[in-house]
């Protein structure tokens, strides 16, 4: 089994050290993990702990143990900073870097509160202005991976703002085409499955489309922000996609893609090979 999303005490919302998620990724049969601790360079301090880091780097590269560690990053950005943080990016060795969309017009859609303002702003434009974001965040391109694409769901529903996929394929779709265009990678985030939507960001539906466009990369994430979430859904996930005919996972090296071709049950083995 493998889950590329996890988050440390070393991230402002997280808990927990990393030994005790190695420990329980052991524990729950996890074979690949990915640490990606929050490197936001567009909230109030544009420097945003960068030791914090060059910290992760060092827990993840001296591990030697069962169980196989990438070092990646979850950044998100405005424009203005995008030297600064490619400045950045130069200076640590990702494995890779996830590229997610938290704030939009100031407000961060993945905060229960500042959803609310945000669709009290827009109403139901509130889903065009977020996929607009997205789009042009994927157009910059300084990611590996487009993380929890449809994030906006999360909340919501809880503002009278239902989540119709449907009414937004144009949008979605246009982004997608970007990332193959582009050579990313679509995460899968499986923390929708224990949240309101009671669905993965974005959905199974969406990875079809995505390789029905051309994408080659998928990855798998929990978005664990303690030990015990770390892996959840992931087989899950996994197993649904293999039961629709998707059996390539994606993980990265150094910012290279390298596949695993899933074979029988998830956590069962993989064969792996480069593309």
């Amino acid at each position: 089994m493998i889950d590329l999303h996890i988050h440390t005490e070393l991230s402002p919302d997280a808990k927990g050290t990393f030994d005790q998620y190695i420990s329980f990724a052991i524990e729950h049969g996890l074979k690949i993990v990915g640490f990606t601790e929050h490197w936001d360079f567009d909230r109030f301090d544009p420097t945003c702990n960068f030791d914090v880091h060059k910290k992760s780097q060092e827990i993840c590269r001296g591990y030697c143990g069962p169980i196989e560690v990438l070092y990646g990053a979850e950044i998100g950005y405005h424009r203005i900073y995008e030297d600064y943080v490619t400045k950045c990016l130069d200076e640590v060795k990702l494995d890779f870097i996830l590229g997610s969309v938290h704030e939009v017009e100031g407000l961060m859609i993945s905060e229960v509160a500042e959803t609310g303002e945000f669709f009290s702003k827009f109403g139901k434009k509130g889903f065009q202005v977020y996929f607009e974001a997205v789009a042009n965040f994927a157009q910059d391109g300084i990611f590996d991976v487009l993380g929890h694409l449809d994030v906006i769901k999360r909340f919501s529903v809880l503002y009278d703002f239902p989540f119709k996929e449907e009414q937004h394929k144009m949008q979605i779709l246009e982004i997608l085409d970007i990332l193959v265009a582009r050579n990313k990678a679509l995460e899968i985030n499986t923390s929708g499955l224990r949240q309101p939507p009671g669905a993965s960001y974005p959905s199974l539906k969406v990875a079809r489309w995505f390789f029905e466009r051309g994408g080659k990369y998928i990855t798998v994430g929990s978005d664990s922000h303690e030990p015990a979430m770390t892996g959840k859904g992931c087989d899950e996930t996994i197993q649904n996609l293999i039961n629709m005919g998707i059996i390539d996972i994606t993980l990265f090296k150094e910012r290279y893609p390298v596949v695993l071709n899933v074979i029988g049950e998830p956590g069962q083995g993989f064969v792996r090979k480069l593309r």
